[in-house]
């Protein structure tokens, strides 16, 4: 069984090398990832939407002919089945989604029934809550080849700051989510693990 990749969802050139020295095999540079990950070029909230089709193909001939994924603006689509083949016409290489659900976890059904009738067209990679712990099942139980993680870990600032100083966030100002190398590493071993078990089964 081939070993499944590792896509990183990074909003700082520091997630991005940290997420590197774990050992991610690509990366996706995105904004505001408090609040889900935003695309930094082109908005793609609804897929059926004229204009966004238009918005997709400028973007996918700008990009080429680098591969290209579409965001989990797919997660918001009342037909999946439907929205997958449109996805797949336009010339996406690779679809980012939860299955429609809060994580790809809850999503999994959808994301085997989307890699099955991809039937390698494209790649769906699931992503929306993947870390070391469920990524081995998630990978069993869809049949995907790579996943999408964000492998953010609590980090704190080491500068000293007087008892009650603030510059008005209304969170700890001291503290905020970073890609955790550590993190990438043991999806990485999960991942290499159930490569094995696969192997001898």
């Amino acid at each position: 069984m081939r070993e499944s990749s590792i896509e990183i969802c990074v909003d700082s050139v520091d997630s991005a090398l940290l997420a590197a020295r774990g050992g991610a095999d690509r990366l996706e540079l995105c904004a505001a990832l408090s609040e889900g990950g935003l695309t930094p070029s082109v908005g793609m909230l609804m897929i059926v939407k004229k204009h966004v089709k238009e918005q997709c193909a400028e973007l996918l001939s700008a990009a080429a002919p680098l591969p290209c994924t579409f965001h989990r603006a797919f997660d918001c689509v009342a037909s999946p089945e439907e929205a997958l083949d449109t996805v797949i016409r336009m010339g996406f290489t690779r679809l980012l989604t939860s299955g429609l659900a809060p994580s790809a976890a809850k999503g999994a059904a959808l994301i085997a029934r989307l890699v099955s009738l991809s039937a390698g067209r494209l790649s769906v990679m699931p992503g929306g809550g993947v870390n070391a712990q469920n990524v081995s099942q998630l990978v069993t139980l869809t049949g995907v080849s790579e996943v999408h993680a964000s492998a953010r870990g609590p980090r704190r600032s080491l500068m000293a700051v007087p008892a009650g100083v603030s510059m008005g966030a209304a969170s700890d100002e001291r503290c905020w989510l970073q890609c955790d190398p550590d993190e990438v590493a043991a999806i990485r071993r999960a991942l290499s693990s159930a490569g094995e078990e696969g192997d001898a089964a």
